[in-house]
């Protein structure tokens, strides 16, 4: 199964694209729930190629499952914060074409692993109400970008590390989620994502964390060293558990 690539901004000379990938047309019909994914690589480095076996689970379960191209400082001598604006961006045009793309507005999950984690809740705190998914999923994600969270990448936010910090702009209203993180991540350190976990349920929001005991950083990624089948599967299968408990149609 291969991915359709939509542009979905022009953003000087580059052009960024949806990765989409369809259901069956023909076992599913009508409006269907969407997955849009955003890769890691510490805003540095990554691709949509990431997700793409994420995809291709979840649009033969019946989902427009989508993986999105963002830029990244070596490809395109951006920001972290040029990443959030297109991820905002990219939420934006899949709300705007969700008739075209058969999507039912009522049930589009946003999932990200590390900074794709971060652009996930980011372009949420701080785009537009409108433009929010209704749950997000999140692999291990930088969800503190000071040093007490993200030492490794520090620099990149050049002295502006609050200003674009998950955990410390969460409120009230946000979407359900279900984080997966590894007890040994040296990247995005557990303690952060359980401190992110505390903010969000104070503040009345449904926040489900799933551990990995042991587990460093991309452990979820499948094929790639040092990681395992296993935790790929049982991520698949606990955000499937996750999605039915808010009424997501599974065959």
């Amino acid at each position: 199964m291969r991915p359709v690539k939509i542009k979905y901004k022009q953003s000087g000379v580059y052009s960024l694209h949806l990765h989409v990938f369809e259901p069956d047309r023909n076992k599913y019909s009508g409006n269907r729930p969407a997955m849009l994914y955003f890769f890691g690589g510490g805003f540095v480095n990554g691709s949509p190629e990431q997700f793409y076996p994420h995809c291709q689970h979840f649009a033969r379960n019946g989902f427009v499952a989508v993986s999105v191209e963002y830029r990244v400082k070596s490809l395109h001598g951006t920001s972290p914060f040029d990443s959030v604006e297109d991820g905002i961006s990219a939420m934006r045009w899949l709300r705007s074409h969700t008739h075209e793309l058969s999507i039912d507005p009522s049930r589009i999950v946003a999932a990200g692993g590390s900074a794709g984690g971060h652009v996930v809740l980011s372009s949420t705190l701080f785009g537009e109400a409108s433009e929010m998914p209704n749950a997000w999923i999140l692999f291990n994600p930088v969800v503190d970008t000071t040093a007490t969270g993200y030492k490794i990448g520090l620099p990149l936010f050049e002295g502006r590390e609050r200003e674009r910090s998950p955990v410390h702009h969460v409120r009230s209203g946000l979407p359900p989620t279900l984080i997966f993180h590894g007890t040994a991540d040296e990247v995005s350190p557990y303690e952060s994502v359980e401190r992110f976990q505390q903010e969000m349920l104070a503040q009345g929001n449904t926040c489900q964390m799933v551990t990995f005991e042991g587990r460093g950083h991309g452990f979820f990624n499948l094929g790639r060293p040092n990681t395992s089948i296993e935790d790929y599967e049982a991520t698949l299968h606990e955000a499937e558990q996750f999605l039915k408990s808010l009424h997501y149609p599974f065959d």
